[in-house]
């Protein structure tokens, strides 16, 4: 997916580069689901109601499967010292992501609106990689691979809104978010 500006807007066009290329059935999912609920409200739609489209970025934390932290340390752990590509991306822990959704989702003020959740803290995954050699003690040098076909190579949300429609401030730092997250995947680390 193409992206013309960082930080990227609610209101950024969304662009798939290779719809054959199945990374973005995820992507053009969510970008489908959302034309639908904002085309139902318009003039022409069936129904006339208030939403908030609530758009998660790189959410991360215990019990999450599938995605670069736990994906990278169940490699390390297995003496793989591979990154795939070295993007950069704006990590929000989960129990802060849940605690923005609940103060969006009871602001009356909130009307049909696209919010991103996230963190404006861009990072490489080159350094949370480095981060969690450190919290697991290792000190093996990374081999940087060739980023999978259709990866973005930055990411980083504008959050604008969802400090204007949000009371809650962020109260977990990578390291810490990190540490608890590998805690769960049950990685002894000192």
């Amino acid at each position: 997916m193409g992206i013309t500006k960082i930080p990227t807007l609610e209101n950024t066009p969304v662009v798939i580069d290779d719809i054959s290329n199945s990374r973005w059935s995820y992507a053009g999912s969510k970008a489908l689901s959302e034309q639908l609920i904002s085309t139902l409200n318009n003039e022409n739609g069936f129904n006339k109601f208030n939403y908030c489209i609530l758009r998660f970025n790189n959410i991360y934390g215990p019990f999450q499967r599938d995605h670069f932290i736990d994906e990278f340390t169940k490699r390390i752990m297995v003496g793989k010292f591979t990154l795939k590509g070295n993007q950069t991306r704006s990590f929000l822990y989960i129990d802060d992501a849940i605690q923005h959704t609940i103060s969006i989702s009871m602001n009356k003020e909130v009307k049909n609106e696209i919010v991103n959740i996230g963190s404006n803290k861009e990072i490489s995954s080159l350094e949370v990689a480095n981060e969690i050699m450190k919290l697991l003690n290792l000190k093996n040098k990374i081999k940087i691979l060739k980023a999978p076909k259709g990866s973005v190579a930055r990411r980083r949300p504008s959050i604008k809104k969802m400090k204007k429609y949000s009371s809650h401030v962020e109260k977990v730092k990578l390291k810490e978010g990190l540490k608890l997250t590998i805690e769960k995947l049950n990685i002894s680390y000192t």
